[in-house]
């Protein structure tokens, strides 16, 4: 896959923010720090009703666009109104409470550059506010497919404010979903691999703050379901086997089986539970579980990290 070698290329930085005026000031600041100086900067505010607007109005900088619309409470639909006025030979995303390290852009335009063949990049991260555990260390350095080691393996990590991606990519593979109410970012990256390889890198150019407000904090039931409706579109598509679906969707059923139990919920509990011993029924801990769950509401203490 060749791709036009176009020198110093611009970059349509996409940040979606909703009544963030208290964080929103820093990630910006991130951008206008970045070594690299060929960008755009498009914020798209999905309806704030704090002082967002006056604080962006502050910037005095053609390159920041300030994009208000009613709120959507979608994220997908907001990155997309973004999308479709960057112009950009890449695009890049990033949340409006994150951070970029100064060189972020200067490295991942220099690998996407280097290697031809990858359509996108994501790193590692770091992890700070209110979260005392950071990101694993991971392999440094990985291009090519990547649609199997993200569903199967812990081989990577993705947070979409660390994603750059060329133009090419969002013009064959179109808008993010916007009826997914999780999983819409993932769900976006996993389209990127059925048609072009990706890079990950290790290092952390990337800074995600935990705090109260994160939409990704609440990693429950809901998460689970949704990615299995990814998933098995996947599946339906062709893209993986019906051996790896299975084998995915029996790591989302047990997940959802310990968050049950741990909400003495039983009756979900046993329900997915009996999804997950159906794809692996010589498992002995399905059964187990299923039948602690039979003894719900009683709590049930799940070892932190256990998976299957």
């Amino acid at each position: 896959m060749k791709h036009s070698s176009t020198v110093n290329p611009l970059v349509s930085v996409i940040i979606p923010t909703y009544n963030r005026a208290d964080l929103i000031g820093e990630t910006v600041q991130s951008v206008l720090d970045q070594s690299y100086t060929n960008w755009e900067l498009i914020i798209v505010d999905d309806g704030s009703t704090d002082n967002t607007a006056s604080l962006i109005e502050q910037y005095h900088e053609d390159r920041i666009k300030y994009i208000q619309c009613d709120h959507i409470g979608i994220f997908g639909a907001v990155r997309n109104a973004g999308m479709r006025i960057a112009k950009g030979d890449y695009l890049a995303f990033l949340d409006s409470d994150d951070l970029w390290r100064e060189d972020k852009l200067s490295i991942t335009i220099s690998l996407l550059t280097e290697y031809d063949s990858a359509g996108f990049l994501f790193s590692n991260v770091g992890i700070f506010g209110n979260s005392t555990v950071d990101s694993p260390e991971l392999e440094d350095f990985f291009i090519g497919d990547l649609l199997l080691p993200l569903l199967k393996d812990d081989r990577f990590i993705f947070y979409p404010s660390s994603l750059i991606f060329r133009r090419e990519v969002f013009t064959r593979i179109g808008d993010m979903r916007d009826d997914l109410n999780f999983g819409t970012d993932i769900e976006y990256l996993y389209r990127m691999c059925k048609y072009y390889q990706g890079i990950f890198i290790n290092t952390r150019l990337t800074s995600i703050r935990k705090h109260e407000q994160n939409s990704s904090s609440d990693f429950t039931i809901d998460v689970f379901k949704d990615n299995l409706d990814i998933v098995l579109g996947l599946r339906n598509e062709g893209c993986i086997s019906g051996q790896d679906y299975r084998l995915i969707a029996a790591f989302y059923f047990y997940k959802m089986g310990l968050i049950s139990l741990e909400r003495n919920d039983g009756r979900s509990a046993m329900k997915y539970f009996f999804n997950y011993n159906q794809m692996n029924p010589l498992q002995i801990k399905g059964w187990i579980r299923l039948l602690q769950s039979i003894a719900a509401p009683r709590k049930v203490t799940v070892r932190k990290g256990e998976s299957i």
